[in-house]
């Protein structure tokens, strides 16, 4: 903990002192590969199939995802976004993965809104009293159970959901508090639940996606 206390001063002060072009393009690059390799691997579960694919919009994002399959057969998923880009960004969404493992990995039957609630503590100590900055941060949490059941807390984008036996797209609405703004989101997060029949397909994103744009630059949007 004092380790990385310190690690968040230091990429802070470092960041301040950048002083040649040249010197930072090559710190953005270093830190977009360490960004990259923190990525999880994609695994292969029973009951779902899972694909995800990341494609930073500068050399350092604030996009985030993660997913830690537990021995029981459930999935964790996190999909969300930093207000910004750049090092700090980049930064902040490592601290948001970092928070997001230690307090699932200490606490494995945590709900999904107890845990938006705790990493949003650690989010805004971290945002407001180390950095000194204010962003903030879009956030979703998400756990799947074997028979298809979703559980889900936070703020990010909706959720669409294709349907196999219609053959049409359902949104799923979130609600919630964007994380790093007070202190303590925990009345303020509910976590709510639907489920996914066979051959049904989830989609998580973030705003890069709606937000690509056509030939006229239009956005293509939802």
């Amino acid at each position: 903990s004092q380790n990385f206390n310190q690690m968040v001063k230091n990429i802070k002060l470092y960041q301040d002192k950048l002083l040649s072009s040249e010197r930072e393009k090559s710190e953005l690059e270093l830190a977009s590969r360490i960004q990259t390799c923190l990525l999880p691997a994609i695994p292969e579960r029973e009951f779902y199939e899972i694909t995800a694919t990341m494609i930073p919009a500068a050399e350092v994002g604030g996009d985030y995802y993660d997913l830690i399959c537990e021995s029981n057969g459930r999935i964790w998923f996190g999909i969300g976004d930093v207000s910004g880009h750049g090092l700090t960004s980049g930064l902040i969404m490592m601290m948001a993965q970092t928070a997001f493992n230690t307090i699932l990995l200490n606490d494995p039957n945590i709900s999904s809104s107890e845990l938006i609630a705790r990493v949003n503590k650690v989010m805004y100590q971290n945002i407001k009293q180390r950095l000194g900055e204010d962003h903030f941060m879009t956030l979703s949490f998400m756990v799947a159970n074997q028979d298809g059941t979703i559980q889900f807390s936070g703020a990010h984008l909706d959720i669409l959901v294709y349907r196999a036996n219609t053959k049409k797209v359902e949104r799923v609405l979130t609600s919630g508090v964007w994380l790093g703004l007070i202190p303590d989101i925990f009345e303020n997060t509910t976590e709510n639940q639907f489920r996914l029949e066979k051959d049904d397909i989830m989609l998580l994103y973030t705003d890069g996606l709606i937000e690509a744009t056509n030939k006229n630059n239009e956005q293509y949007d939802m």
